[in-house]
């Protein structure tokens, strides 16, 4: 491996273990995956709900989140979900602009 590939698997690890995947161990992994998307999603649509966005955003934020940490991630052994940490940033900054908005709609036009 040449240094400028080494410096590539570093920024992005699939770089490093795609070539080396066993295609035996994909049904488990698609397993896997089912799995975790059975969890994400509902979860995501809860947050989305907490943070006062439309649930259907969860059904864009949740794979995004998923396929990015196969791509970035570098465990192997990690749940990537949305965090009730994350609803309540999203909630505060939803809040402020709706809060805005509504400021700036109810004055009279100049």
């Amino acid at each position: 491996m040449t240094r400028l590939e080494r410096r590539a698997a570093e920024f992005l690890p699939i770089l490093a273990w795609l070539p080396r995947y066993r295609l035996g161990t994909l049904r488990g992994d698609v397993t896997g995956a089912a799995t975790a998307w059975a969890i994400v999603v509902p979860e995501s649509v809860a947050y989305a709900q907490i943070a006062g966005v439309p649930p259907q955003n969860a059904f864009y934020a949740a794979p995004v989140a998923l396929v990015a940490y196969a791509i970035f991630g570098s465990s192997r052994n990690l749940v990537v979900g949305a965090t009730s940490a994350a609803s309540i940033l999203s909630a505060s900054t939803v809040a402020a602009v709706s809060r805005t908005r509504r400021t700036r709609s109810s004055c009279p036009p100049r």
